[in-house]
Parts: C-alpha cells; sequence; structure tokens
C-alpha cells in the first residue's frame, strides 16, 4: 500500500433490532453472525446485546489470519463508554470534542483512560474546562496526543510520551525554560521527539527565553538541519471524524454505542489531511540545545506564538560530524548587544529571587514538619508516662494484695495458736506508706517532666519565629535591592534619553550639519529646517483635510435625513416643511468655510524660465568647446543638483540613525516594563508567603492548645490515681481496725469462757464460727475494692483511648501539611476546619483506617 493512499471505511456495526429486515447471515470462525448492506453500499454486522465483545473478537481472529500477525491493528475510540478489549497487536486511540464536562463525566474519562495499559494517541478538544487530569494519569503517558485546552502548564510537567501538540493555550516563558532545563539535564522527557504549542494570543519573547536556555546559534552561512516526522493522525481541517484510507490492515474505530474498522498501513497508522503532507511541520532553525547526559541536539524554533521543539535523530556527539552542534559556529552577533545583555542579566536576577522564595518556603515546610516530628515525640513521651504510673498502679495494687494475704495467714496462724501478734500490723503499715510514698515520688517525677517539656516547646516556638521574622526581613532587603536595580535601569534609560536629546541639541546648535555646503550653496541645516517647515505644514494641511471630510459627512448625514423626512408617510406635509427648513438652516450656518466639490482651481506659474538663453548659451559653447571638453563640464545648476543628491543621502542616513535609536528606546522600555510586572509577580509571591506562614504559626498555637488540653487530662489521671491510693489506704486501715476488735473479742471470749468454765470445744467451735463468718465479710469487702480498682483501670483505658484519638489527630494535620505542599485550590480563602474538613471529603486510601479511629 503506497504511503498516499486514503483510509476507506469497509465495515460498521450497529445493534440488532427486530424491524431490521434483509440481513444475511455468514460463518465467521465457526459462529454465525448478521450482516446487511446499508444505503451507502457498506456491510454492516448486526450485533445483539451482550455479544459486543465475543463479535469484535471472532472478526479480529478472521482478520489475523487474512492479513497475518506481523500487521499493527488500531482501535479507534470516539467515546468513553464502552471499554476496549486486549487483543492481539491491537494498539489504542481516542478522539473526542467536550463540550460539558462535569465531575462523574471526569472520573468516568479517568477510568476508561487507566482501563488500557499504552495508548498510541490521543486527541481531545475542550471547549470550556481548563485542567482536568491529575498528574499520573493515563493521558499523559500515551505515544502521542493531541490537545486544545486553556493551561499548557500540566502536559509540559507530566508528558512521558513521544510527541505532543498543545493549540490554543496560555503559559508562560518560565514553564518551557523549565521543560527545556528538565530535558538538558536529563531529568525527564527521555523519548520526547516533537513538540509544539501553540498559544492563544500573544509572542513568546524569544531573545528573554533563547538566552535563558543557553541556546547555541549555527553559523548563518550554513544550511541548517530540518527536523520532520511522519504524522500519526488525519488532521482533516480540524474535523473530528477522519477520512477512510484503503489499505491491507484496519483499525477498530467505536463510534456512539458500536464501531468501524478502518485500515492502517503495515507499521504506522496511514492518516494525511487534506493538503497531502504525511510529515509534522519542518523545524528548520539556526539555534539548538545539547543534552547534557549523550549530547544529543534538538532545535528549537519560535515564530510568533508558535513554539516547535524537536530532536534530532542523526544528532550526536559534539565531535559528530553530522551533528550541527561545532565550537567552530560563533554565536549570532544579533544577540551580543551590551543593552540587552544588562536587561538579560535582570531578567536572571529575578528568576533567582523567586528560586529563592520558593526555597524560603520549602524551609518553612521543612521547619513544620519538625515542628510536627516534635509534637509526636512528646505525645510518645506523655505515653510513656502514662504506662508508668499505670505500672506504679498495679504495684500498689500486688502491694495491697500481698499486705492482705499477710494478714490473712497471720489471723490463720493466731486462731489456731490462739497468741496474737500484733507486730505484723505495723509492719503492714509500714510497706503500706512506703508504696504510697514511691508512688508520690512517682508522680513528681512524671509532673517534672511535663513542666520541662512543655518549657522546651516554648523555647521552640519562640526560635521558630525568631527566624520566621528573619525570612521575612530577609525577603524585603531582597525587595529593596531588586527594586533599587531597576530604578538603576530606569535612570540609565533617562540618561540615554538626556544624551542623545543633548547631542541632538548640540548638533543643531553648532551647525554640525552646515559644513556639508559650499559657500555659494544653501547649507544642509537649512535644507532641515525647510523640510521640517513642509512636514509640519504638510500635518497641518491633514488636519484640515480631516476637519473637512468631518463637516462634509456631517452635511451628508443632515440630507440623508432630509431625504428620509422627505420619504416618510406618517409625518404631514407642513410638519415635513418645518422640519425641512431646520435641518437646511442648520446646513446653511455650518456651510462657511466648507470649500466646493469641483475642487481647488490650478494655481498660475509665477516664474517662467527663459530657454532660449540657455539654448543659446548652449550653442555657443558647442561651437567654443571640443566634444572631450564638454563633457567634463557641467553646470553650476547641475553642480548644485549633485550636491543637493549628496546631503538627501546625508539626511536620510541620519533620520535611519535616529530611527535606530527610536526603535531601540522603545525596546528598552518594553523590557523594563517586564521587568517591572515580574517584580510586581514576586511581591505577590511574597505575600503569598507571608500568609503561609502566618497560618503555620496559627496551626502551631492550636497543636499548644491541644498540649495543654492533654496536660489537663493527664493531670486529672494523676489526681484520680492519688484518690485511689489515699482510699486505698484507708480501707486498708479500715480492715486492720476490724482485725483488732475481732482479736479483742475473742481474747474477752477467752477469758469469760475461764471464768464461766465451759467446756473449751463447744467454746472453739462457736468461736471458730464467728471468724468464718468475719472471714467473710473480709473477702466480700476486698472483692469490692477490686471491682472498684478495675472500675477505675477501665477509667484510664479511657484516657488512653482518648490519646490515641488526639494522636490519629495529629496525623490527619500530618496529611493536610502535605496536601498543603501539594496544593488546595482556593486554600487562601479556607479556615483551618475549611482545610480539615476538605481532607475528610476527600481522604487517601491510607487514611480511611485512621479516619475511622478518628472520629472516637
Amino acid at each position: 500500500m503506497s504511503r498516499d493512499s486514503w483510509l476507506e471505511e469497509i465495515l460498521r456495526f450497529a445493534e440488532h433490532e427486530e424491524t431490521d429486515e434483509g440481513y444475511f447471515q455468514l460463518n465467521v470462525l465457526g459462529e454465525t453472525i448478521d450482516f446487511r448492506i446499508s444505503k451507502l453500499d457498506r456491510p454492516v454486522s448486526l450485533i445483539h446485546e451482550g455479544e459486543y465483545e465475543p463479535v469484535i473478537q471472532l472478526i479480529h481472529g478472521y482478520f489475523l489470519g487474512f492479513f497475518g500477525s506481523s500487521i499493527e491493528y488500531q482501535w479507534m475510540a470516539r467515546d468513553y463508554m464502552h471499554s476496549i478489549p486486549l487483543l492481539q497487536n491491537l494498539s489504542a486511540c481516542f478522539e473526542m470534542m467536550v463540550i460539558d464536562f462535569y465531575s462523574e463525566d471526569y472520573n468516568q474519562l479517568e477510568h476508561f483512560f487507566s482501563s488500557y495499559p499504552v495508548w498510541k494517541w490521543i486527541n481531545i478538544y475542550f471547549t470550556r474546562m481548563t485542567e482536568v487530569f491529575s498528574p499520573q494519569s493515563k493521558l499523559y503517558q500515551a505515544e502521542y496526543i493531541q490537545i486544545d485546552q486553556h493551561t499548557a502548564t500540566n502536559v509540559l510537567r507530566n508528558f512521558q510520551g513521544k510527541r505532543a501538540v498543545i493549540n490554543h493555550t496560555i503559559f508562560e516563558v518560565l514553564d518551557l525554560i523549565e521543560f527545556i532545563n528538565k530535558w538538558e539535564s536529563g531529568e525527564a522527557f527521555h523519548k520526547l521527539e516533537y513538540l509544539k504549542i501553540e498559544k492563544r494570543w500573544g509572542e513568546i519573547f524569544q531573545d528573554h527565553f533563547l538566552d535563558a536556555v543557553g541556546a547555541k546559534y549555527i553559523d548563518p552561512n550554513r544550511k541548517p538541519p530540518t527536523h520532520t516526522l511522519p504524522k500519526l493522525q488525519v488532521e482533516d481541517d480540524r474535523k473530528l471524524n477522519t477520512d477512510p484510507i484503503t489499505s491491507h490492515a484496519y483499525v477498530l474505530n467505536v463510534s456512539g454505542k458500536l464501531g468501524n474498522f478502518r485500515h492502517v498501513e503495515d507499521d504506522v497508522l496511514t492518516m494525511m489531511a487534506d493538503d497531502g503532507k504525511m510529515n509534522t511541520d519542518p523545524i528548520t532553525s539556526n539555534t539548538y540545545v545539547v543534552r547534557e547526559t549523550d549530547n544529543h541536539v534538538a532545535s528549537v524554533q519560535i515564530q510568533g506564538g508558535t513554539f516547535s521543539f524537536g530532536k534530532l535523530i542523526n544528532g550526536g556527539p559534539r565531535h559528530s560530524t553530522e551533528s550541527p552542534v561545532n565550537d567552530d559556529f560563533p554565536p549570532n552577533s544579533a544577540n551580543q548587544n551590551p543593552e540587552v545583555e544588562v536587561t538579560l542579566e535582570m531578567y536572571r536576577e529575578l528568576v533567582t529571587a523567586t528560586q529563592n522564595a520558593k526555597a524560603g518556603f520549602q524551609n518553612q515546610l521543612l521547619i513544620i514538619s519538625n515542628l510536627e516530628e516534635k509534637l509526636k515525640e512528646k505525645a510518645q513521651t506523655d505515653k510513656e508516662a502514662i504506662s508508668t504510673l499505670e505500672a506504679d498502679l498495679k504495684k500498689a495494687d500486688i502491694l495491697y494484695e500481698t499486705e492482705l494475704n499477710e494478714k490473712k495467714n497471720m489471723l490463720m496462724a493466731s486462731s489456731s495458736q490462739g497468741v496474737p501478734e500484733p507486730s505484723s500490723s505495723n509492719q503492714a503499715e509500714k510497706s503500706v506508706h512506703m508504696g504510697h510514698d514511691m508512688a508520690q515520688k512517682r508522680q513528681m517525677i512524671a509532673k517534672k517532666k511535663y513542666h520541662k517539656l512543655r518549657k522546651n516547646i516554648r523555647l521552640f516556638k519562640k526560635k521558630m519565629v525568631h527566624k520566621m521574622n528573619r525570612i521575612r526581613v530577609n525577603q524585603k532587603k531582597e525587595v529593596r535591592r531588586l527594586k533599587a536595580k531597576v530604578e538603576k535601569v530606569n535612570e540609565a534609560k533617562r540618561e540615554v534619553e538626556e544624551a542623545w536629546d543633548e547631542g541632538k541639541a548640540k548638533m543643531d546648535g553648532d551647525g554640525y550639519f552646515d559644513n556639508f555646503g559650499g559657500k555659494n550653496e544653501p547649507p544642509l541645516g537649512n535644507l532641515m529646517k525647510a523640510m521640517r517647515r513642509a512636514q509640519d505644514l504638510n500635518i497641518k494641511l491633514r488636519k484640515r483635510g480631516e476637519k473637512i471630510m468631518e463637516e462634509l459627512q456631517y452635511f451628508k448625514d443632515r440630507f440623508r435625513t432630509i431625504m428620509d423626512i422627505v420619504e416618510s408617510k406618517r409625518i404631514n406635509k407642513e410638519e415635513k416643511y418645518n422640519q425641512m427648513v431646520k435641518k437646511f438652516i442648520e446646513i446653511q450656518e455650518k456651510q462657511d468655510g466648507v470649500p466646493s466639490t469641483l475642487g481647488p482651481q490650478p494655481a498660475k506659474k509665477s516664474i517662467a524660465l527663459n530657454t532660449s538663453n540657455d539654448v543659446n548659451r548652449s550653442k555657443k559653447s558647442s561651437l567654443q568647446l571640443s566634444r572631450s571638453e564638454c563633457s567634463l563640464l557641467k553646470t553650476p545648476r547641475e553642480n548644485l543638483e549633485e550636491r543637493l543628491e549628496k546631503l538627501k543621502i546625508d539626511y536620510n542616513k541620519a533620520g535611519k540613525i535616529c530611527k535606530r535609536m527610536e526603535k531601540f528606546i522603545v525596546k528598552l522600555k518594553e523590557e523594563i516594563e517586564a521587568k517591572n510586572s515580574t517584580v510586581k509577580k514576586l511581591l505577590s509571591e511574597k505575600k503569598d508567603l507571608q500568609s503561609k506562614l502566618n497560618r503555620s504559626i496559627r496551626n502551631c498555637d492550636t497543636f499548644e492548645e491541644k498540649l495543654e488540653d492533654m496536660e489537663e487530662e493527664n493531670r486529672k489521671l494523676i489526681a484520680q490515681i492519688a484518690h485511689l491510693t489515699k482510699e486505698k489506704i484507708k480501707e486498708i486501715e479500715h480492715l486492720e481496725d476490724k482485725l483488732k476488735r475481732y482479736e479483742e473479742q475473742y481474747e474477752l471470749s477467752f477469758i469469760t469462757r475461764n471464768r464461766l468454765g465451759v467446756e473449751n470445744r463447744g467454746f472453739v467451735k462457736m468461736s471458730h464460727d464467728e471468724v468464718e463468718e468475719d472471714k467473710k465479710k473480709m473477702l466480700q469487702e476486698l472483692n469490692e475494692t477490686k471491682e472498684r480498682l478495675e472500675s477505675k483501670v477501665r477509667e484510664v483505658a479511657v484516657l488512653e483511648a482518648k490519646n490515641s484519638c488526639l494522636e490519629e489527630q495529629s496525623k490527619l494535620l500530618a496529611e493536610m501539611r502535605k496536601r498543603l505542599r501539594a496544593g488546595i485550590p482556593g486554600f487562601d480563602r479556607m479556615t483551618i476546619n475549611e482545610v480539615t474538613s476538605h481532607i475528610l471529603v476527600t481522604p487517601t486510601h491510607e487514611q480511611l483506617s485512621g479516619l475511622d479511629r478518628s472520629e472516637c
């Protein structure tokens, strides 16, 4: 198939309806498929609902068997409602015009792009939307894209394919500079071969851009290389439907619900525009850039508002003969203007100032992240302090149980032996007091640690505020320095203008132009003055002609109104006459001073030349002189005319010099205005940076308030633990008093038994039963105290849950910092609660579990 063949449609798909008539059936790889002939003499495949992909697979398998598997097949999609099947040797293509686009459509389109691994080419035209794709979208991974949208920043930063065309867009020169720098350093765009950006309005400042990216120049006497590549898509007068091509391969095209087959060539898609060109627009430029990693060369061309970039396939190392990179090529002399170099130096300094401001902002973000780490460490220390307090509580419980067990054993021993041991109660009391003192000491240590940590946080905040103030002062100094440089440039411009005016006045005053005339001829200065008077007279005549034309137009309008009055049928004759009389009076008042329509009278010649004298003089001279001598001699009139011609040439040269100086002054004014706009932009960025710093300080204040709340909760916990230990001590003392009373009752009963002479066995049994009942009561009281202790432990668990909630909230704030770095639309107008709600509404995958736990 030849290279200049056209696409031709060979098969369509349609849904099978009950009203379809005149269809026939064919056997395709063992399956029966319905077909019919359309009005355009094209076969149409009729597909039942739910049989879409199986039929496509069968037909694709048939073509694989017919044409072979060495051909590349391409699927053409024109909407995103149906997914593209993954078939052998099949590439995906997409083309669509988007008129009204909503968030649901955006999600469906993103899902459609992500459903296919690699796209061959994508062509999208947005009529209203600006930026709708995320940086990780499959759109930027396609081999070739052509997109019409409002801005081109995301495409310049995230494109990973080979070719890109962006039409009717808006971008800044800094975006192009960032793109070229990334390509030169090898940081990105490793596969890029061709890029074309068409600006919606305005032009690109070529000199500033080429000097900023460090472009190199080829000798103007040497022919520059031309960059062209085969096209991958039909442009077709900006229409969305491409014209057909006839070949022995095909592409699947989805239009509406089903699609059409289209032919492709063996290796690449054979598509062409109406003008018959099969290659991209050629790039022929004397400027180029070199990639540092592999010395590859790319041509750069700027024509008005269009930027073109093409990687030269033959461009190689610097010593290659085919590469245009050669140190023998001197830079173009047009870009060696010292005045332009000064302004470009200013531009570079402004760019570095912008980068420094961004670096300061990154430093502030780093400070905030360090503060968050400190807060996390503080939360960890708080958690450790709570765990130590719990350990002390458990130790107190163990000590209490051991003392209680010892009391029980002592009671049992005393009841069995009949001899009390009062010293054991004193030892238990001492041990309890020692445990209470240890708990108090640990509480005091934890409290001191809390106060110390709070003091450190205050010192850290104070240091951070000091650093922020220092950054603000440095920013103010930098802005003042830039303003001083701008003032210096303006002063230089004023000096140049004053020097020009002084030189011009000096030449006029010194009679510089008078030296070009002879003694008897009029000097050049007088000629120039006469020409100036003629110019002034011409301007006056032009103004007078314009005034006369305005008056004539006025008369035409009045006569037209008179004709309208005559032709109108709504007004009676008397009113017509009255109105016509008024209009004629107005015309008569304005008619004074208007020239006649026949034109000016021809002027009479005031001086008549006597030609007979000249003829006689020439005859006499011809008789007296020979031919050779007559050729050498000239009349004074001829000498005067020759000298006047020379003076006119000198005057034209002086006029050209004046025009050049005026153009240079205009160019200098434009550059100064551009620098002033850059300074304004830097000031706005500085204000944004200050607002962000203020927001970070407010966030730190909120963190400090949360820390104070946590300290208050911890103090409450310590007070509860102290109150619990006191209650336990009181209960132990109460139990000891009960034991003492029981011992005294036992001794009293023993004395009474001896006095009454009651038998020992019965009395001992009776006292033993009483002791058992007392033991049961004591055990019951111990169980109640244990239940109370367990309730306190549960309260401690609740406090731990609250602490975990605070930790989750700190994680949420960390995520908010990440979002702040990435950028949230309208962040300057949002409060802290709105930002938090924005993060809660659109959480990341890692936040989902944390958000559920943070609702406690």
